[in-house]
């Protein structure tokens, strides 16, 4: 356990959530005590994390995964979104979605570079 190499931290009402890109997890914790609520394995060097308010949902880029994971506030991960090929950083639009911002592998590459809409529909 522990946010292990580049971390990320939002907080998010009585709640702190933390990813580590070397321990490949996301750590949910108690913003008031600190203790460790859900420790959420998402694999592949998540970097970035973000919350919406209204799906209630974090949303963790996973930039070696090459995904975007959808997390709910009990640590259960309700999706998991293809976004290749370097999904690298998440920020939530309070309107049920996210955006997620994607870096290109080379200067040619037609799935790099782009901003996508992400609404988790439940």
């Amino acid at each position: 356990m522990g946010a292990e190499g580049h971390a990320d931290l939002i907080a998010v009402e009585h709640r702190r959530h933390l990813v580590g890109q070397g321990s490949d997890d996301l750590m949910i914790l108690d913003g008031k005590t600190g203790k460790l609520l859900h420790d959420v394995s998402i694999g592949g060097g998540p970097l970035s994390v973000a919350y919406d308010p209204v799906s209630k949902l974090a949303y963790v880029s996973s930039r070696d995964a090459g995904t975007v994971t959808a997390v709910d506030a009990e640590g259960k991960i309700v999706g998991n979104l293809d976004q290749s090929p370097f999904p690298n950083h998440v920020f939530a639009n309070g309107k049920g979605g996210v955006y997620s911002l994607n870096k290109s592998m080379k200067p040619d590459d037609p799935k790099g570079d782009r901003i996508t809409h992400i609404q988790f529909a439940q």
